[in-house]
Formats: structure tokens, C-alpha cells, sequence
């Protein structure tokens, strides 16, 4: 914490400049207290560590979730100082007693700010921010930088925790994004147009954005950006590794439609190219996108004559059975609103429509227009895959111009 109570009632804070002298006098004469439980707390004064108040060990203080490393301090200190060149009303760790919680940062009393670089348990992630909805408050989560784990160019691994903390300002968009904060950089990193490969791998657009260039109203309203281009070869790279490593998988999803193939003679490994289609609202569902689109072609449109309708509301019935057998896995998105898993599944029937599989005759109906085979060898399941992979966000690369930072 930076702030705490007198026991006169007086509020020190921290970002204040006080010496070590003065800190000392004060503790001695007055002594320092929670301002939410009350209790008394530590001066912690190191040379190593960016001074801070502490509840002692057997504290039990509803407000005070985690400890603080000195990244947290800092970016937290870095950020109210931001907020105040900007914004008139800035609450450092406001207490809100209706709900108990004390959010890093409180703008306008209506904005609840967190600094978020340590994972917390995903159930009391959701509590505090429904308490905080509940309140009246609207949540923004900031993630420390240090989370951010880049595999290589474009591609990010993200952690289940960290998927938590996606919003998405432009519902339309259809791909979530992430904000972060380095204090090292004094600088906001911004992944955007975010397609997952895994549950935990995506393909994502990365802009710095320097602590001095921003104001709070471009964090919580960015104008709408222009669509990421993404070279094919990555989505294309992540297509052959399904292929080559989905047989040696043994997680329910993958058994169940393993067992599909066989009931179609082939193998997993030879999924169509149509399947493991980058759609928008993709990320609404954890399972890999090859395996419910392979679902969707096996077990519907497979067995449906050439000139025969698909329903959509007949294929997201089946899907939501299995996801309630937890064969397939929507994602949970407490901060994004208007977005459902079924808009994946309406956007990739549109995907078959581009691609000649599908005609749309009503809103949810459509018309099987040509048969989706399955390839007899790697080679030319990987043709097929680069002869399908084509949407607005990947191109060829030998006309992608690099926005790598």
C-alpha cells in the first residue's frame, strides 16, 4: 500500500516526498493504520524496495488481496501521476466500503483501475469484478508487462488468467484485446486483433504506446484501428502442427473427434482444409478451432445431400450438449459484453459460404453447394490448407510489408 491512516485521521500518502525522519515521527507520535480495516500497519523503509505500508502477518483485511512487488509500486505510482496531469479526480487505493475493496486507482469514482502482475485465482478475479459492476464501478484491467510472453514474431503465449482481462471496446470487431503497463518503459503495450491458436497460444498485433503520448480517455475510448494483416505462413505453420501432433493428444475433445474420423475411415491428422478457419469471435471458445469445425463438417455436413438445408439452430443445439459434456469449452470473458460462443459458429458457416461449401438462402438457415472431402495424404492436406486459409486479417507473405516492432 501507499496509503495510510493517522491515527488523527489524517491520510499520508507515500507519493508525497516524505523523508525517512519524517515517516519515523510520524509513526512514532501518531502510528499507521489501514485505512480500510482499520489495523495497524508496517513502514516498510528498504533500500531495495520501493517504500510501502504493510498489513502485519496475522492481519486479516478484506481489501488487501495480494502483496505488492516493487513492479506493482512503481507502475501503480507511475500511473496515478499519469492520471493527475490529466484527470481532476484520482483516488489512490480508494477504499469502496459498499463492496469492500480497495482498487489500485479511482478515476472520476466511477472508473476502478488494477495494475495486475501476479495471477490471482480466477474465481476471485470474477468476484471482484462483478463487486465492482455492482458498485457501479467499471473495472480496467491493466496487466504488468512482465506477463507478456512473445514466442516469436506475432505469436504470444497467454495464460488462462490473462485471458480473463480481455476487452473488447468494439464489439463489432469481433477479436478481443489486452492492455499492459511497463514502468520500466513508462510505456502501455497494447496486443490487438488477437486469434488464438490454443488455449494458451495466440496471433496478435502488438503497439506500444509511450505513458506520455496517452490520456485516460484514449485507454478507455481508443479510436477504432485499421485491421491487422498477418503473414498466411504463421496461421498455415500452426495448421501443419495440428496435423503432425493432434494423433499423440488424449484429452476428451480430441478422443471425440478422433473417433469421428474413424467412423469416416480416415485420421485426425487428415482434418478437411475447410476445418481450422481463423473466424471473429473464435476466442469465445477454448477448444482449438479445428477440432468443433472438423465437428461441424463430420457430423453435419457430411451426411447432408448436395441441395439440402444445414440450420444453425440445429448444429449450436448439439454444440451446446457437448458443452455441457465438456467435450467442447466456451471461454469466459468477465469484461466483455455482446459476445457469444455461437457467433464463432455463425461466422464460420459464413467462412464455408466464401468458400463455395455453403449457400445462405435465410438468417439461419443455409444450403449445402459442394462436398467437403477429406485429403488422402499430408501433402495434400497442406495444399488444401493454404488454398482455404484466406480472411481479411492473413495474407501472402511475399506482399506482407512487417509492422514487427
Amino acid at each position: 500500500m501507499l496509503l495510510a491512516q493517522l491515527s488523527n485521521g489524517t491520510m499520508i500518502s507515500l507519493l508525497d516526498h516524505y523523508t525517512k525522519d519524517q515517516l519515523k515521527q510520524l509513526s512514532k507520535k501518531y502510528g499507521f493504520y489501514c485505512p480500510s480495516c482499520r489495523e495497524s500497519v508496517l513502514m516498510k523503509m528498504g533500500d531495495k524496495k520501493a517504500w510501502h505500508f504493510a498489513h502485519r502477518t496475522n492481519a486479516d483485511c478484506q481489501a488487501d488481496s495480494e502483496k505488492e512487488s516493487p513492479y506493482h509500486l512503481e507502475g501503480k505510482k507511475l500511473l496515478y501521476e499519469w492520471l493527475n496531469q490529466h484527470e481532476t479526480d484520482v483516488g489512490l487505493e480508494s477504499y469502496i466500503e459498499s463492496i469492500a475493496k480497495r482498487p489500485d486507482l479511482l478515476i472520476r469514482n466511477r472508473f476502478a483501475l488494477e495494475f495486475q502482475c501476479s495471477t490471482i485465482d480466477s474465481s476471485l478475479f470474477k468476484q471482484r469484478t462483478t463487486a465492482y459492476f455492482s458498485s457501479q464501478k467499471i473495472p480496467i484491467w491493466i496487466l504488468g508487462k512482465k506477463r507478456m510472453k512473445p514466442l516469436s514474431p506475432y505469436v504470444y503465449k497467454i495464460s488462462s488468467f490473462d485471458w480473463l482481462c480481455a476487452t473488447s471496446y468494439y464489439a463489432e470487431n469481433g477479436y478481443p484485446e489486452m492492455l499492459y503497463f511497463c514502468p520500466q518503459d513508462k510505456a502501455f503495450y497494447k496486443l490487438s486483433y488477437i486469434v488464438p491458436i490454443s488455449s494458451t497460444k495466440v496471433i496478435a498485433r502488438l503497439a506500444k504506446m509511450p505513458l506520455s503520448t496517452c490520456t485516460f480517455t484514449s485507454i478507455i475510448h481508443p479510436a477504432k484501428e485499421a485491421p491487422a494483416k498477418y503473414p498466411i505462413q504463421i496461421w498455415l505453420e500452426a495448421k501443419k502442427r495440428w496435423r503432425l501432433s493432434s494423433f499423440k493428444q488424449n484429452t476428451l475433445p480430441y478422443r471425440y473427434v478422433k473417433h469421428l474420423f474413424l467412423q469416416h475411415r480416415s485420421s485426425i491428422s487428415f482434418f478437411p482444409g475447410e476445418a481450422g478457419i481463423p473466424v471473429k469471435y473464435a476466442h469465445m471458445i477454448e477448444t482449438p478451432c479445428f477440432l468443433w469445425q472438423s465437428w461441424m463438417l463430420l457430423q453435419f455436413l457430411s451426411n447432408t445431400p448436395l441441395g439440402e438445408n444445414v440450420s444453425f439452430d440445429t448444429i449450436f443445439k448439439q454444440f451446446k450438449e457437448l458443452v455441457k459434456l465438456k467435450v467442447f469449452k466456451p471461454r469466459e470473458f468477465p469484461l466483455i459484453s455482446g459476445g457469444h460462443y455461437s457467433f464463432a459458429i455463425m461466422n464460420y458457416l459464413h467462412a464455408l459460404c466464401a468458400r463455395g461449401v455453403l449457400k445462405r438462402v435465410a438468417a439461419k438457415e443455409f444450403v449445402k453447394t459442394r462436398e467437403v472431402t477429406l485429403p488422402d495424404t499430408m501433402e495434400e492436406a497442406i495444399r488444401n490448407d493454404y488454398r482455404m486459409t484466406f480472411t481479411n486479417l492473413f495474407i501472402d507473405a511475399s506482399k506482407h510489408v512487417s509492422g514487427k516492432m
